[in-house]
This record gives structure tokens, C-alpha cells and sequence, in this order.
């Protein structure tokens, strides 16, 4: 009978602290649907799982044709961006997830857009400074599929 209600209190503990997202009527700013960005656990198919925190993470937006500009806002907040087309991804601790465009229209709406994001662990890449001129590296790709990250590095 002891192990029983052991079992119904953790039971009951791990349901009171289940990570929700927003509800997406609550999506709508100033008349606009807003964008929320959430993290979430992979699943051994390479689709999301279990929610995360968004404690700490970061949405970043690059724009579609200018990369090198790019806005940051925070997880689980709703945000309207500019009209215009971006890359979306998540940073979160030693964790990113993959990328997405995003066609941000401004244009009414009675919801807002939630995406979730699979996160997966960063890596970090280290040039040598003296590679030269002739091969510096002048742009990368990098790619996240399920567990296995792909970088394209061009000069």
C-alpha cells in the first residue's frame, strides 16, 4: 500500500510540473499573429519529443538574403518580426536545433504560429588564422539531420 502511494505522488508531482506551451489564441499582437519558438527533446526518428524548458534559449531570425544580420528573441515569448524572409533556429546552452525559413506577412490573423524545434548538441569549429588569403573560408552551411550534423565550408 506504502509503494502505491509513493508511485501516485511522483506520478502526480511529474503531471503538476509537464512543460505547456501557450495556447495559440494567445498568439495575437496588436492585431498581428505572433511567431513562438520552443525547444524540445529529439526523438530517435529526428522528430520533436518531450517539451523543454525554453529557460535560457534563444530564437534567432537571419534574414533570408542578408545572413549576417540577424535578431534575437527569446523562447516561449511571442514575437512579431518585421515583414520579410528568415532563417529561424534555436540556441539553448550547448544545443541548437536545425533550421527553417520563415515567411513573416504582418497580415491578420485570430492565432499565433508555435514551432518546436528538435535541439541537438553544438559544435564548434576553429580556424587557423594563417590559412591565407587564397583559402579563407568565406561562407559555411551547416545541416542537422536526426543525430548527425553536416558542414559545407567554402572559400
Amino acid at each position: 500500500m506504502r509503494m502505491l502511494r509513493l508511485i501516485t505522488f511522483f506520478s502526480l508531482v511529474a503531471a503538476a510540473t509537464a512543460i505547456t506551451m501557450p495556447d495559440p489564441s494567445t498568439g495575437v499582437i496588436d492585431g498581428k499573429p505572433a511567431i513562438l519558438g520552443w525547444p524540445a527533446a529529439l526523438r530517435a526518428d529526428g522528430t520533436p519529443g518531450e517539451l523543454l524548458s525554453p529557460d535560457g534559449c534563444d530564437v534567432h531570425l537571419a534574414l533570408f538574403d542578408e545572413p549576417e544580420r540577424e535578431l534575437l528573441f527569446p523562447c516561449g515569448k511571442w514575437f512579431v518580426p518585421s515583414p520579410n524572409r528568415y532563417w529561424m533556429r534555436l540556441e539553448q546552452g550547448e544545443t541548437i536545433s536545425g533550421q527553417s525559413q520563415l515567411l513573416a506577412t504582418g497580415a491578420g490573423g485570430s492565432f499565433g504560429k508555435r514551432n518546436i524545434y528538435p535541439m541537438v548538441p553544438a559544435g564548434y569549429v576553429s580556424m587557423d588564422a594563417s590559412l591565407g588569403e587564397d583559402r579563407a573560408v568565406l561562407r559555411r552551411r551547416c545541416r542537422s539531420r536526426f543525430k548527425r550534423t553536416t558542414c559545407v565550408l567554402r572559400s
